[in-house]
């Protein structure tokens, strides 16, 4: 999404988490969306404002050029294994939120 990001991306992944599936990155991925929309109220064209990218790809070295990938916006990964959200690159890189409750309930960690 390409508006909004910082802590507001948090509070956003945080009300979007009932709707995305755990355990199931292409299914929480069309929950994702779907809030999106209901929430941000496009009726039309999404102007690039909201768009799936594929995931970037490792350099040799088996890093990321998280610069290259997210250009001058925020880059957040959602894991639906775990129920957490991390900031990789951006304005709050290296923050995260916990515990998301993702499908409307908490994911059990594994120890």
């Amino acid at each position: 999404m390409r508006c909004g990001g910082g802590r507001w991306a948090f509070d956003t992944v945080r009300k979007a988490s009932p709707f995305m599936r755990a355990g199931d990155p292409h299914s929480a991925a069309a929950g994702l969306c779907g809030f999106l929309f209901k929430e941000i109220g496009y009726h039309g064209e999404t102007v690039g404002t909201l768009a799936l990218d594929p995931p970037p790809q490792p350099e040799p070295d088996g890093t990321i050029d998280w610069k290259a990938y997210g250009g001058d916006s925020d880059v957040i990964l959602i894991n639906v294994d775990q129920g957490t959200a991390k900031c990789c690159f951006g304005s709050v890189a290296g923050q995260e939120v916990r515990d998301l409750p993702l499908g409307g309930r908490k994911i059990r960690r594994r120890r």
